[in-house]
C-alpha cells in the first residue's frame, strides 16, 4: 500500500536505511510540538509496510500500556491501515515476586508487529519474553531511563541491522539518558534536539498557546515546555499563590454553573494522599472555589461525603457536573454513585503527568478566587494556598491532592466545552 506521509528534515534519518546504517541508539528530545511522536511512529510504521519487522513500544510503567495502545490506533485508524490488535498476557519478575502483565501487539498483513509493553528499573533484568529477532525498540518519555535499563536493554535488541530510538523532553540536566544526548561525537549514537520551530506542521492553533505561555508562564517552565530545556531549579515556585484572589462568601449569590471535582486516595492510612472534594463555580470570569472537603475516607464515607458536597453545593445554585478522577477509589465510586443516585456523573482519567496539566492552566490561576471570611467552613483556604505555594516541578512536594482538585476545575471552565468525555481526550 501507498502512503503520502509528510516528514519534516530533521527526522529524515528515521526514513532511509542508508542513513540510519552505522547507528545502533537514535535521541530525539527536545519541546512541546517538535513533532516527535508522530514520527518515529510514521518511521516504525513504514518500516513494517514495507518489509516483515519486529518492533516494541516501551512506557516507564504498565499503566501506561493502554494510553499508548489507544494513540497508535488511533494514528493508524487516521491513516486508514489495516491491522489486527491483541491482548498478550507476560509473567513478569520484579524484585521478588512474579506477577501477570497485559502487552498489546500489533500486527499488519505481512506478519510485522509493533508490541506495547513496558520496562523499568525493577523489570528490566528479568524481561526473558523479548523475541529474539527484535528489529528495534523506542522509549518514549524516556526520561526515566538509567544506565542499568540501557546496558539490559542493548544486549536483548540483536536483530539485524537493530536500533533503539529514545525520545523525551528532559528534565534534570543529570537525569542519565540527557547526559548520553549532549555527548558530542558518539559514534554509534545520533542525538538530535527538536523544538516547535523545526516542525514545519507547526499547528497554528498551537502557536497561540505557545504565544500564551510565553507571556504567563515562568521563563523557565516555558524553555522546558517549548524548548526542551531541563528545568534547572525542581524546587522553584510554580504556581503564584499572589494571583489568586477572593470574593466575599457573605454575599448571597446563585450559580447556574457548579461543578464538583473528586480526587480520590488509594489509602486511608494518615501518611498517605488525602481524598478532596471540591466545589467550583463560574460568576463573570471569576472561578471561585465555594467550598474544599479533605480527609482519609473509607470508602462508605467517601460516598457519605459525596453525597454531603452535591448537597451542599444544590444551597448554592445549580450542579452541572460530579466529575471523578478515575483511580484508586474513584473507580468503584464511580460505579456505585452512578448505581445508585442520579447525579451528573462524569469521569476524568488524566493522560499526562501532574506538572504538565498544572502548566496547562497557569494562566487560569488568576481567575481563581477563595473566600474571603474567615469562618471556621472555610478552614481549608490556607491549606489549598499551602499545596498550590508549595506544588514543585519535580512533584517531590508532600501532598498535591487539593492542586489535583483545582486543576480538574479550571481546565473545565478554560475548555468551555461542555462534553467532559472529548475534553479529557485533550489532556
Amino acid at each position: 500500500m501507498k502512503l503520502k506521509a509528510k516528514i519534516a528534515e530533521i527526522f529524515k534519518i528515521l526514513f532511509s536505511k542508508d542513513l540510519m546504517r552505522g547507528y545502533r541508539e537514535f535521541i530525539f528530545y527536545g519541546g512541546r510540538a517538535s513533532g516527535k511522536t508522530y514520527h518515529i511512529r510514521m518511521a516504525l510504521t513504514l518500516m513494517c509496510l514495507q518489509d516483515k519487522r519486529h518492533f516494541i513500544i516501551f512506557r516507564e510503567v504498565e499503566q501506561q500500556i493502554k494510553y499508548a495502545r489507544d494513540d497508535f490506533k488511533a494514528f493508524l485508524e487516521s491513516l486508514e491501515i489495516p491491522y489486527t490488535l491483541q491482548p498478550l498476557k507476560e509473567l513478569v519478575q520484579y524484585n521478588d515476586y512474579l506477577a501477570s502483565v497485559t502487552n498489546y501487539q500489533i500486527s499488519f498483513f505481512n506478519g510485522s508487529t509493533i508490541t506495547l509493553s513496558f520496562i523499568n528499573d525493577k523489570v528490566s533484568k528479568k524481561r526473558k519474553s523479548l523475541r529474539y529477532d527484535l528489529s528495534g525498540a523506542w522509549i518514549d518519555e524516556a526520561n526515566f531511563v538509567t544506565a542499568n535499563i540501557r546496558n539490559d536493554l542493548l544486549p536483548s535488541i540483536r536483530g539485524e541491522n537493530s536500533f533503539i530510538i529514545y525520545s523525551f523532553n528532559p528534565e534534570k540536566k543529570d537525569d542519565f539518558i540527557y547526559q548520553i544526548a549532549t555527548q558530542p561525537n558518539l559514534a554509534t549514537i545520533y542525538s538530535k534536539k527538536v523544538n516547535y520551530y523545526d516542525n514545519p506542521f507547526f499547528p497554528k492553533t498551537m502557536e497561540l498557546d505557545r504565544q500564551n505561555d510565553y507571556e504567563i508562564l515562568p521563563r523557565e517552565v516555558y524553555l522546558h515546555k517549548w524548548e526542551g530545556e531541563p528545568l534547572e531549579f525542581n524546587d522553584s515556585e510554580i504556581i503564584d499563590i499572589n494571583k489568586i484572589g477572593y470574593f466575599d462568601d457573605n454575599s448571597k449569590e446563585f450559580y447556574d454553573n457548579i461543578i464538583l471535582t473528586i480526587d480520590t486516595a488509594y489509602s486511608t492510612k494518615e501518611s498517605a494522599d488525602y481524598s478532596v472534594i471540591g466545589i467550583y463555580a463560574k460568576k463573570g470570569e471569576e472561578i471561585r472555589i465555594l467550598r474544599m472537603f479533605r480527609g482519609h475516607w473509607e470508602f462508605n464515607s467517601l460516598m457519605e461525603m459525596t453525597r454531603s458536597a452535591y448537597e451542599y453545593a444544590l444551597t448554592k445554585g445549580s450542579v452541572y457536573a460530579v466529575i471523578i478522577e478515575k483511580k484508586a477509589s474513584g473507580l468503584s465510586l464511580l460505579q456505585e454513585m452512578r448505581r445508585t443516585t442520579n447525579l451528573p456523573i462524569s469521569e476524568i482519567t488524566p493522560k499526562t503527568d501532574k506538572f504538565t496539566r498544572v502548566c496547562n492552566v497557569l494562566s487560569e490561576f488568576g481567575r481563581l478566587r477563595m473566600p474571603l471570611s474567615k469562618e471556621p467552613i472555610n478552614d481549608w483556604v490556607e491549606e489549598a494556598l499551602k499545596e498550590c505555594k508549595l506544588f514543585r516541578s519535580d512533584l517531590k512536594h508532600e501532598h498535591d491532592d487539593m492542586v489535583d482538585s483545582i486543576v480538574y476545575a479550571l481546565e473545565y471552565y478554560k475548555s468551555g466545552n461542555t462534553d467532559w468525555q472529548y475534553l479529557t481526550s485533550l489532556i
